[in-house]
């Protein structure tokens, strides 16, 4: 399937006045923002992880230490 309206990329080019035309990633600050936004989440999805892990772990502790009475 060929969605592309042009013949070629030069004409797709000389279309573009420079405020419409084709929105590429690359060629715009929002893949940057993208790229803060996914580092910034991902970081916090870790600290959750990290912190819910903990929590599981000694809530698994203290049942054990209950059971064998250590």
């Amino acid at each position: 399937m060929d969605t592309f309206p042009y013949e070629s990329w030069e004409e797709a080019i000389a279309d573009a006045d420079g405020t419409t035309g084709y929105f590429t990633w690359a060629q715009s600050d929002m893949s940057v923002v993208l790229a803060i936004l996914g580092i910034i989440l991902a970081v916090l999805w870790m600290v959750w992880l990290t912190r819910n892990e903990s929590q599981h772990l000694a809530h698994c502790s203290i049942e054990l230490d209950e059971k064998w009475g250590i």
